[in-house]
């Protein structure tokens, strides 16, 4: 093992040097790496949401299926009132009139 009197003093400024750098780098990938793994969550977070948000606004747009309900056939009203201004002696006579 080499000691630190035996080495002169700019080798061992170059090599503390040498060690700083290294260490601001991995500081820096290390950061790089967790805002990347922060950006994937949040991504994924949101995504989540979009799919929840869509599912909710697809249920109110779909009507529900109305199953064993027999569709009842519209019902004529059976309002055949004659017009006001025309009396039963005129059916009368218009019956009369078409024998």
């Amino acid at each position: 093992m080499i000691k630190a009197s035996q080495v002169s003093m700019g080798f061992l400024r170059s090599l503390y040097y040498e060690q700083v750098q290294k260490s601001i780098a991995d500081a820096k990938k290390e950061r790089a790496r967790q805002v990347t793994e922060q950006a994937r969550q949040d991504k994924q977070r949101d995504l989540a949401l979009r799919r929840q948000i869509s599912a909710s606004r697809n249920k109110r747009h779909i009507k529900p299926v109305e199953i064993d309900r027999p569709q009842q056939p519209q019902r004529r009203s059976m309002n055949n009132k004659p017009p006001a201004n025309i009396s039963a002696e005129d059916f009368v006579e218009a019956l009369e009139e078409m024998e």
